[in-house]
């Protein structure tokens, strides 16, 4: 079990929940969050993101990763006042 603050993630039953509330989240979205909590604290910049959850590198411009990160902030800010995630312009992701 991965807690960060009233955020809990099960990676082995794929389960999310923030402040007992369950959170679904689709296949792809889950690691990108494990992942988050794994590296809290710290900015994720989108390329790391595409190369350690969709295991290739990735060298387009596209904004996939904008695309997923926001819809798991979505997803985690509903019912809450501030979002976990944070975007740090220019650099990346944190989870704050």
């Amino acid at each position: 079990m991965l807690t960060y603050r009233d955020l809990e993630i099960n990676p082995a039953a794929h389960l999310v929940s923030r402040v007992k509330r369950r959170i679904a989240l689709i296949p792809k979205e889950f690691p990108v969050l494990e992942y988050l909590l794994h590296y809290r604290g710290e900015v994720v910049d989108r390329h790391t993101l595409l190369e350690q959850v969709w295991d290739y590198d990735y060298h387009s411009p596209g904004n996939i990763a904008d695309v997923f990160i926001a819809l798991i902030r979505w997803k985690i800010t509903i019912g809450q006042e501030r979002p976990l995630i944070q975007t740090v312009h220019g650099l990346g992701y944190k989870l704050e």
